[in-house]
């Protein structure tokens, strides 16, 4: 199955690291996307999630990344750290 679209999704670990859920944060187009960190924790609580793994796609093939993705998981990292 191909995915024409970018998509950046949450998957909710339990203490054993088993996953509990998975939700899809955003869906953007074929080149782009928009992420708001906020939303990408918003749900861990509700789902009583111990940690969580963020994934995202690039179906144009093209694994050149802007410099704001290449930043994201830095500072998803830094503010997730905060809300221990």
């Amino acid at each position: 199955m191909t995915i024409a679209h970018e998509q950046f999704r949450s998957f909710y670990l339990d203490t054993k690291l088993q996953i509990i859920g998975i939700e899809m944060i955003s869906k953007g187009t074929l080149n782009a996307i928009i992420i708001y960190p906020r939303e990408v924790f918003k749900g861990a609580p509700l789902a009583n999630a111990h940690a969580i793994i963020i994934a995202h796609n690039h179906p144009s093939g093209n694994v050149e990344t802007e410099m704001q993705i290449k930043q994201l998981p830095q500072r998803l990292l830094m503010l997730g750290s905060s809300l221990k």
